[in-house]
């Protein structure tokens, strides 16, 4: 088809190796000499992540795979220092599907760049800093005319540039991707087409909402990489070298393809049990071996880390283990734990004096370090839905924990939104630079009438803290609640996953078939996965189990082409010569 003739295009285009001693001392420069730090602490990359860097300055197409926390960030900062160093990246354009995801990318990768010592004397950084702030999304970068319907870009009036970089590309469907690859492809004689395409993602999170999931196909679970990348690891200089081995990779069927997977998570602190339990789920739901019934994950000795901790009341939760909390999500019960809930929300008095305070409107930056403490509170709770609907989605328990909320009484004395409640913008509002998916809070503000108090939402642009009014933003809604597609790209301290109730599982219900395709393996894998110190998983064992056996299968027809098996298939792999191994 159309899509795969463009990928083999692009997989199979003459790429530009990069001369092998200013490759090493370009390593050398972004990793010894001016590294990225993080912490306080210089960044260092283990072996996994060293090859995707690596493999970057060879491919002309690059897909990098990962779990949450597997360092997908701080690769693409060095890859891009790379890339600028070798002149592969005089005018990189960064996109992500979303928003929200791009305004991620981009605050992310400026504050690794910023965080160089002597960044003022390093131009190619410096460079780079101004590209990362015209990251935008994919609809921006093609053009997108919504009256329309139509993209602008194409291969008669392409893209310029020589490296798109797009993050969050799981959630990419066939026929966007068919009109990234057209719009990469130049047909015209005075410019030529983009060198090179990077996409990142987590080919285990959910596939997109569109037919084709062509980054899933295509981010091998082995990785692939080019012959020369094998060969030059070889000649590595020894200062350069990453502690432990080189992951098991096959030779890679096209000269300027790669697929890199990373394996090891860093987002749960591995110190900590509860992390460690997070981390054990993830990894046993990542890769579930074939016909797994699951019945490993509700060991009955309730010893096992990788199982769920059962309870029937949430009291009984343990922070250390990633618990499911066995109840049939009735109304009652779901009114009960919302209670249960807003008690945890609520329950740092603290926080609460933050929260209950009234703000001073013309001087907002003396709140600088308050404001900060409440975006990190609000940031360490959220529950997580399957849809918007019915009593176990996200309108009736955003509205049900509001109402155990110790500021609810002041809805009885005024009209207006009650304060300390957090919320989400739920579309792009470029005038203010808030984008779908972005969360802040209400608080109680003062302007120059100490008398007159109104209730705005707060929240953080550019590094910098802006209120508005809710009839600026038409588009907010309560976030103690939000669903798991909107929570892609994000962490939580805790989270909660609500399952639906067994009844909308009932076979022969047409009606329902819908909601039955949202339970899945996928879902909840993503969900689980937005935790970073505890998950509670909130329903019947059942409805989580048949949801474990359900996987979303959409294939773009891509993956035979460069690889004649199946992603999910064990297939026999290449590993790198024994002195690398």
């Amino acid at each position: 088809n159309f899509s795969a003739s463009l990928f083999l295009k692009k997989a199979d285009s003459v790429f530009q190796i990069p001369d092998e001693n200013l490759l090493f001392q370009a390593l050398e420069d972004i990793l010894l000499r001016h590294p990225v730090r993080y912490k306080e602490d210089v960044l260092k990359l283990n072996s996994e992540q060293f090859l995707a860097v690596f493999s970057a300055a060879h491919s002309s197409l690059m897909f990098l795979s990962g779990g949450p926390g597997t360092g997908k960030t701080s690769i693409t900062v060095c890859l891009l220092r790379l890339l600028k160093r070798l002149g592969l990246a005089t005018h990189p354009m960064l996109a992500a599907p979303t928003g929200r995801a791009a305004k991620r990318m981009s605050e992310s990768i400026a504050a690794s760049l910023r965080s160089i010592q002597d960044l003022e004397s390093l131009d190619s950084d410096r460079e780079l800093l101004e590209s990362t702030e015209a990251s935008q999304t994919l609809h921006r970068l093609l053009g997108f005319h919504p009256g329309m319907g139509r993209f602008q870009a194409h291969e008669y009036a392409p893209l310029e540039g020589d490296l798109l970089l797009v993050d969050e590309a799981s959630m990419i469907d066939l026929a966007l991707m068919q009109r990234l690859l057209r719009a990469m492809d130049s047909k015209l004689p005075y410019l030529p087409p983009v060198r090179q395409m990077i996409l990142i993602g987590d080919s285990r999170q959910l596939p997109p909402v569109k037919s084709g999931s062509p980054f899933n196909d295509m981010a091998f679970e082995k990785s692939q990489i080019p012959s020369e990348v094998a060969d030059r690891l070889l000649r590595l200089p020894k200062e350069l070298m990453p502690q432990g081995n080189f992951p098991v990779h096959r030779s890679s069927s096209r000269a300027g393809f790669s697929s890199v997977h990373l394996r090891l998570s860093f987002r749960q602190n591995q110190s900590d049990p509860s992390g460690r339990s997070i981390q054990a789920v993830a990894d046993f739901l990542r890769n579930p071996k074939k016909d797994e019934t699951f019945g490993s994950l509700f060991d009955p000795s309730q010893q096992s880390k990788e199982s769920f901790f059962c309870i029937r009341d949430p009291q009984d939760f343990r922070q250390d283990r990633v618990t499911l909390l066995e109840q049939q999500n009735s109304v009652e019960e779901m009114s009960r734990f919302c209670r249960y809930w807003a008690n945890r929300y609520f329950s740092d008095s603290q926080i609460c004096e933050l929260l209950q305070k009234t703000y001073f409107q013309e001087n907002l930056e003396s709140h600088h370090e308050e404001f900060k403490q409440i975006i990190e509170h609000l940031n360490a709770f959220r529950v997580l839905c399957l849809t918007k609907v019915s009593s176990t989605g996200t309108d009736w328990i955003n509205r049900s924990i509001e109402q155990h909320s110790p500021f609810h009484i002041e809805e009885e004395r005024s009209n207006q939104p009650i304060p300390a409640s957090p919320v989400i913008c739920t579309r792009n509002q470029y005038e203010f630079n808030l984008m779908n998916g972005d969360q802040g809070i209400r608080l109680k503000f003062a302007s120059k009438n100490p008398n007159k108090i109104e209730v705005k939402a707060l929240f953080q642009v550019e590094g910098q803290f802006k209120t508005f009014y809710d009839q600026q933003l038409n588009s907010l809604e309560l976030a103690y609640a939000i669903t798991v597609h909107k929570s892609q790209g994000s962490e939580y301290e805790h989270v909660a996953v609500i399952l639906p109730t067994e009844e909308s599982n009932t076979e022969g219900r047409e009606s329902d078939k819908g909601f039955r395709e949202l339970q899945n393996l996928e879902m909840l894998y993503t969900a689980i996965t937005r935790a970073r110190r505890s998950a509670i998983v909130v329903g019947q064992r059942q409805v989580l189990k048949k949801a474990l056996q359900r996987r979303v299968k959409r294939r773009s027809g891509l993956i035979h082409l460069f690889s004649g098996q199946d992603n999910d298939a064990d297939n026999s792999s290449q590993t790198f010569p024994q002195c690398i191994s």
